[in-house]
């Protein structure tokens, strides 16, 4: 209990600058990032590229709302923290989410095809701390999800009435392939969900603070 209090303090202190600052964003990012917001990777093995929340550069939150009325939501997102929160009443059902990470545009070497490296070995590490809580009914969720664009993830999940808080840090071992599968764009992320379905009376919210992110390229054995 002590553990999960202190990381809900401080996770509270990071949505406490948030909301101080009012930053919130309703657009969520294109597949294929804008030229000016990338990180461009170069292809070697034995690289390693770290990022700390002030390079991030996949920001996004969003609201979509299933039902009429106006459901009091809240997303935003700042350096390496996405907040999201969503109250309905009896009658009402949407979904609150909120998005940080990186995205890459990876460049071959001089003489290398897509052929030679996208069965390469490749890794991504994301160190997150979250805190996501639900009271409602069955249909009241909250979610902190980390992994890679292409669906590579880790995440938890409460309903109903309930609390998590943890810190985790999580390598995905995958192949340059796979990680930069939208031509030579790839990302890591990690993401603050928060929704109610069917439509019911119920709050949810979700903070997750990513300290890390961690693109390598290991020695093929």
């Amino acid at each position: 209990m002590k553990k999960y209090l202190a990381l809900f303090l401080i996770a509270i202190m990071a949505v406490s600058v948030l909301s101080a600052a009012g930053v919130v964003t309703t657009q969520k990012a294109a597949a294929a990032p804008l030229q000016s917001s990338i990180a461009v990777v170069n292809y070697k093995p034995g690289a390693t590229y770290r990022y700390a929340p002030w390079q991030f550069n996949q920001n996004f939150a969003g609201f979509f709302a299933s039902s009429e009325g106006n459901i009091t939501h809240f997303e935003t997102t700042s350096g390496g923290t996405a907040y999201s929160s969503i109250r309905t009443t009896q009658t009402q059902a949407g979904v609150s989410y909120a998005t940080v990470g990186m995205w890459w545009q990876l460049r071959l070497p001089k003489g290398a095809t897509w052929n030679t490296v996208e069965n390469m070995p490749c890794t991504v590490t994301v160190t997150v701390l979250y805190v996501i809580q639900a009271k409602g009914n069955q249909g009241t969720y909250a979610q902190a999800r980390w992994g890679v664009n292409n669906g590579n993830e880790t995440s938890s999940i409460v309903y109903g009435n309930n609390l998590h808080a943890k810190t985790a840090t999580t390598t995905f071992h995958t192949t340059v392939g796979d990680v930069f599968s939208d031509g030579p764009y790839g990302g890591a992320y990690a993401e603050a969900d928060t929704w109610q379905h069917p439509a019911g009376a119920g709050h949810a919210s979700a903070v997750i603070v990513c300290s890390s992110i961690v693109l390598a390229f290991p020695q093929a054995k």
